[in-house]
């Protein structure tokens, strides 16, 4: 029996022409081969259910073919109940992702009269519809027919469905999904990178349908060998290039930008200059234990007796890095007595107890704090309490509590360092926050607290990244003449670090001390289009094995390079796709329109391409070709999972309400004036982990234009260098951030919502050509990398 789709039609009973919809109907069946069931409701028996039609049938379907009239269109902007109107809201929350399972493929038609007295007001803009308001069937005395004049006019629009419908059979193929699932599932796959052998138990998850298990791996997802992920997978990006000339560098990134990666590369290429790294992953501790239930309660009395707690984690982050250097020398089987590194008998006997995980030094970090703290409080004279607070102010500092640990001058370990005869030093990397930090926000969220401890209980997380920044930013660039920065001065020379920082959790930091890693030697990682594309191209050449030889490097850059493996792999794609606006279609190369629906970070181009390379290999298998249409469908579904999963996933944890901040844009203009913007923003709370808030009309657009969800254009040159042409989003000038705090700068501005948001907020088109129309020509003078 012949494989089928479903396809409900929804169409108004009122205007519609049911003997022409049926007519229609047939007409389809018979171009698709009988490969399509349509789903009306003239189609069920006398008496039958037709709510329960509505609803399980057009949340089942894998198509929705939409017969727009002006009936319909009134219904639905008037919520005029209606059997329209219900019909009308299942397929919005099926666009919108409200319901289980994937959007279906959604086919807008004009029915009748035109578009703007057809299309529902939520559809402007949304989709290119097609035209059938001149197919009109005539039967007089024999079997209805459609008239040659109007079969020619009509041909292109039912052409253009027919197309659509059978791509999405194809796409519903079982072998297909299976293809999907599987590379998702490799995707995905948890496992670690390993230091050794390839030692796969599998030889090929997907070697059946011959996609390589290799494709789309990052470094901490993968089997292969650091040796083999650089070799095969890595691209030297600006960021990697900066972390190799500066080595003492703090680099922040968005989620799926490539962080850990670089680290692990970055720690695999320079393994000899280095005693063995402190190597830190924050997703092994529990990070409610270090901060609540034990280890800082016992603390938190003297802690905030001395010092406000926003500053106690300045002296806690010093002594944990001191403790991690001791580890550093010792696990390199250095011939060493703890005792000469640790005067202090109890610390040495602690430290050969807990030196086993990071954690366990962690927390002996706050309790050496303490002891010195509590060291201090009996040194202060008690003659009154001015002399008492003024004795504490002295003897409290970095220095002092350092040298409470390492001895005085920190000879021991200076010393230990100045006479290894391989002249290494110390490289300091600690990632992997987000996992540990969402449970900790989890947990904190899921207790009835109440608000002022539960206010506190935030801040204090906050409070230790903020502390790790301070680290970072004294240990790049001590100040010189501070009498209190001789740990910086002294070790920071022996010492580089290799952080990176999550950009979320960083805006907390910046909000407090706006000062905080500002300096030059700092790196955020962002990728160019030249370089994603060499990112995709790797990949692609071990999916299809496809040797570095038999490419032609000394005659074909970057982007003649890629198109090489995709005609070398006999694989047909299409070289572009048409993004349809206002009416006009805009031709764009494939991978620039990848580009549009991303937020230029790896991981959102691999997601689009997981589709479109799985429905390639299937197409290869039985001589078929992927049609345009079909990968424009897939980068319409994958946008959606960025938006919701990437996007929001990735910041809702600090930004609380971002969701309500995205939703006020619903139906908006995409092009938007200053005036238009402040409007919106003006009355709108922008709500931080830690109960902070945004104010200012200027914080607010700085943090939208930092995040990806706005674009800008001057219309004067108050930020020079900003294009005319087209917009220019944080991904392409990250340095124009710092200006959009002032209103001078705002007022020249002019606004655009990135295209990922399109669909996702159903905005209207008021643009002449696609926002981020990209071309090579214009990849070729931004990008510096080829």
């Amino acid at each position: 029996m012949q494989r089928k789709i479903s396809c409900f039609v929804s169409f108004s009973a009122t205007d519609g022409d049911e003997d022409a919809i049926k007519f229609l109907l047939d007409h389809l069946s018979r171009e698709c081969d009988g490969k399509i069931e349509f789903k009306a409701y003239f189609n069920n028996k006398s008496g039958s259910d037709l709510g329960k039609f509505m609803k399980e049938d057009l949340l089942s379907a894998h198509a929705v073919l939409a017969l727009f009239s002006p009936d319909y269109k009134m219904k639905c902007d008037q919520h005029i109940r209606s059997g329209v109107l219900t019909e009308y809201m299942f397929i919005v929350d099926r666009l919108e992702g409200r319901q289980l399972g994937k959007p279906p493929l959604f086919i807008p038609v004009v029915w009748k009269a035109n578009f703007d007295q057809a299309l529902p007001s939520y559809f402007n803009g949304r989709e290119l519809a097609r035209d059938l308001s001149q197919f009109k069937p005539i039967q007089t005395t024999g079997p209805a027919y459609l008239p040659d004049r109007t079969a020619s006019r009509t041909k292109p629009s039912v052409d253009a469905i027919s197309s659509e419908l059978l791509d999405c059979w194809r796409e519903s193929d079982p072998e297909l999904e299976r293809i999907q699932t599987a590379v998702d599932g490799v995707l995905l796959d948890p496992a670690a990178i390993s230091d050794g052998e390839f030692t796969s138990d599998a030889q090929s998850l997907l070697a059946d349908v011959d996609v390589n298990d290799a494709f789309f791996r990052k470094a901490e997802r993968t089997n292969f060998t650091i040796d083999e992920f650089s070799k095969n997978f890595f691209v030297k990006t600006g960021a990697f290039r900066a972390i190799g000339k500066y080595h003492k560098i703090a680099f922040t990134g968005r989620k799926g930008s490539g962080k850990t990666t670089l680290l692990k590369v970055y720690k695999h290429q320079n393994s000899e200059i280095y005693f063995d790294p402190i190597d830190v992953e924050v997703n092994d501790w529990n990070l409610h234990y270090l901060l609540q239930d034990l280890t800082f309660k016992s603390a938190e009395g003297d802690l905030t007796f001395t010092a406000e707690e926003s500053k106690v984690f300045d002296y806690i982050w010093p002594i944990f890095l001191s403790l991690c250097m001791v580890k550093s020398v010792k696990t390199c089987g250095e011939e060493l007595h703890v005792g000469d590194l640790l005067p202090k008998k109890t610390h040495s006997e602690r430290f050969e107890n807990d030196s086993g995980r990071y954690e366990a030094l962690f927390n002996m970090s706050v309790g050496v704090v303490r002891e010195f703290i509590e060291d201090c409080i009996s040194s202060a004279s008690t003659e009154s309490e001015s002399r008492f607070k003024s004795d504490l102010l002295r003897l409290i500092n970095v220095q002092s509590c350092t040298e409470f640990l390492l001895g005085s001058g920190y000879h021991g370990l200076i010393e230990m360092v100045r006479r290894d005869p391989k002249n290494r030093k110390f490289l300091f990397c600690l990632d992997r926050f987000d996992t540990e930090i969402q449970k900790y926000r989890k947990d904190i969220k899921d207790r009835n607290l109440p608000e002022e401890q539960r206010r506190r209980w935030e801040q204090r997380e906050i409070f230790w990244i903020q502390g790790l920044v301070e680290l970072i930013d004294h240990l790049r660039s001590p100040d010189n003449s501070s009498p209190n920065q001789e740990f910086y001065k002294m070790l920071g020379p022996h010492l580089d670090f290799c952080v990176p920082l999550p950009r979320d959790r960083l805006y907390e930091v910046q909000l407090r001390r706006r000062d905080a890693i500002v300096g030059e030697i700092n790196e955020e990682i962002s990728w160019q289009p030249y370089e994603l594309l060499t990112m995709l191209r790797k990949r692609l050449q071990v999916v299809w094995d496809i040797k570095e030889d038999r490419l032609d490097k000394s005659r074909t850059r970057a982007l003649g390079r890629f198109r090489q493996i995709l005609k070398e792999s006999g694989r047909s794609l299409p070289d572009s796709v048409d993004v349809k606006i206002n009416g006009a279609a805009f031709s764009i190369d494939l991978f620039l329109n990848v580009l549009r629906h991303s937020f230029f970070r790896p991981r959102d181009v691999l997601l689009h391409y997981t589709r479109i390379v799985a429905r390639a290999e299937l197409a290869n298998k039985r001589n078929e070709k992927v049609s345009p249409a079909y990968v424009a469908r897939i980068i319409s579904e994958q946008t959606h999972r960025i938006v919701e999963e990437e996007f929001l996933g990735e910041f809702a944890d600090t930004f609380t309400n971002l969701r309500e901040i995205l939703d006020s844009f619903k139906a908006s203009q995409q092009i938007l004036t200053y005036d238009q913007l402040r409007d919106k923003l003006q009355s709108l709370r922008f709500e931080m982990y830690g109960r902070s808030e945004m104010n200012g009309i200027g914080q607010k657009v700085r943090f939208l234009y930092e995040v990806g969800f706005l674009g800008i254009r001057a219309d004067s040159v108050q930020l020079g260098g900003v294009s005319l042409d087209d917009f220019d989003f944080y991904f392409f000038n990250p340095r124009y951030a710092q200006n959009l705090e002032s209103d001078d700068v705002l007022k020249a501005l002019v606004f655009a919502i990135h295209p990922i948001f399109i669909e996702h907020l159903t905005l209207k088109m008021n643009s002449k050509q696609p926002v981020m129309m990209l071309s090579w020509d214009q990849v070729e003078a931004m990008d510096v990398f080829d």
